[in-house]
């Protein structure tokens, strides 16, 4: 979600390599490169944007998972995942950690302890709590999914491919297991397959990617001194500003980043992620019937069902709030 500050990752937003040399070889038009952990829910980048979000598409759903998974302290289990829900990280942490203490092989509560610890931007706590989770049971599909998003959101792609890639084994329909596995492993091909200028700025997307999911001050101004570095050079590139608004949002200036995303979708009408993310900040500045319309035309101009699904839960979500002249909290999202 959006904050003044921006703290919170990437949250909701949403963003797309299409545009961009050597990614055009991905699924689709529309597909999404997002860091978005799965929070045991059936909910749907980008995300840890860090991805970092409530919603996914993974097939269990957060009590299934922890029916399935949480022995003996499924009640506490369950409430730690409604914190997790509510965006309530703290008290997700402490009640899962409690968990962990009296029961240590307990896979979940090492899991949302992780998801916990990566919310509030604490990398190498969420890698070690999500890394023990699938050491006590290897078949944990989503703990690896979610330790692959944590690798990932810091620069790590080879053990995020990994972590990928037992997930995808586990669940070999699930698309964004497949989807996460695609996009790393092709952008691990193409860093290393070229010293082009195309590679090069391909690099350093990434680059400002792993510094604005970690989510201090000097890391905004280094990613968006990036963005504003490969715009320089490629100034009609829609992606790029895409994540130059996302950027200036997280610095909490939205007025900026609205006038970007303007811009973009003036340039490319049927660009979907610049209308959600345009949406989510005109709901951060209180503007409920204009937010409402950008999740419209990101709906209709997405051919994605996931994404689709998101747009549509967020114009519901939103229907009938006040406008307000102040900063919008809504309830937590980055697309697979």
């Amino acid at each position: 979600m959006v904050d003044k500050k921006g703290k919170s990752g990437l949250g909701r937003f949403s963003f797309s390599l299409r545009d961009h040399a050597g990614w055009n070889h991905l699924p689709s038009p529309n597909f999404k490169f997002t860091l978005k952990l799965l929070p045991i829910a059936l909910l749907i980048v980008i995300g840890f944007s860090l991805g970092l979000s409530n919603k996914g598409t993974n097939t269990d759903s957060g009590q299934s998972v922890i029916e399935n998974r949480g022995g003996a302290y499924k009640a506490q289990l369950r409430d730690a995942y409604a914190f997790i829900i509510a965006e309530n990280y703290s008290e997700a942490a402490d009640i899962a950690s409690g968990v962990a203490q009296i029961d240590p092989e307990n896979p979940v509560a090492y899991m949302i302890l992780g998801l916990a610890y990566a919310h509030r931007g604490l990398g190498e706590e969420a890698s070690t709590s999500l890394n023990h989770a699938v050491e006590i049971d290897p078949d944990f599909d989503l703990a690896w999914y979610n330790l692959g998003v944590v690798e990932e959101s810091r620069g790590n792609f080879e053990p995020a491919l990994d972590d990928y890639n037992h997930a995808r084994e586990l669940e070999p329909d699930n698309k964004p297991y497949l989807g996460a596995f695609s996009r790393v492993s092709n952008a691990i091909i193409n860093a290393t397959a070229s010293e082009s200028p195309e590679a090069e700025s391909e690099n350093a997307f990434l680059t400002a990617i792993t510094a604005l999911n970690r989510g201090s001050d000097e890391d905004f101004a280094f990613a968006e001194n990036i963005f504003r570095s490969l715009i320089d050079d490629k100034p009609y590139d829609v992606a790029y500003k895409n994540m130059l608004a996302l950027t200036l949002a997280r610095e909490g200036r939205q007025d900026e980043a609205e006038r970007i995303l303007m811009e973009v979708v003036e340039a490319e009408p049927g660009y979907s992620d610049a209308w959600y993310n345009l949406g989510m900040i005109r709901e951060s500045m209180g503007q409920i019937e204009e937010a409402q319309h950008d999740f419209e035309m990101a709906y209709n101009s997405s051919s994605l069902d996931s994404f689709r699904e998101i747009a549509k839960s967020e114009m519901d979500r939103i229907s009938g709030l006040p406008e307000t002249e102040t900063n919008a909290t809504p309830t937590v999202y980055n697309t697979p």
